[in-house]
């Protein structure tokens, strides 16, 4: 399971195939570029506001996002990296901020 899909099902977002044994295959709506968006600007605006790291090493290729209470997540897809350190960050949020999460993500 790669952490886009860790983050769906963190958020309880229901995997379309869930009920047909037919697909092995997850099938979670997808991780727009207006989902990561509104993931961004939400972890700036409500939860991490003071610290919100995000950039990209053009030295050795890869994403890096970091949070003021969080480890630093460093991958080579952004989507990956974005999602990865929301997961970190999800068993301190609150039930309203997980609920947040849950409709950016539907």
């Amino acid at each position: 399971m790669n952490e886009i899909e860790k983050l769906y099902k963190n958020a309880g977002v229901e995997d379309k195939n869930i009920n047909n044994q037919l697909y092995k295959d997850l099938n979670y709506p997808q991780f727009t570029a207006e989902k990561q968006l509104e993931l961004i600007k939400w972890l700036c605006k409500n939860t991490y506001r003071n610290y919100l790291l995000i950039r990209y090493d053009f030295t050795n290729y890869y994403w890096q996002i970091e949070c003021n209470m969080s480890d630093s997540d460093k991958t080579d897809k952004f989507s990956e990296c974005l999602a990865s350190i929301t997961n970190n960050l999800w068993q301190d949020l609150t039930e309203e901020e997980k609920e947040q999460v849950r409709e950016i993500l539907n």
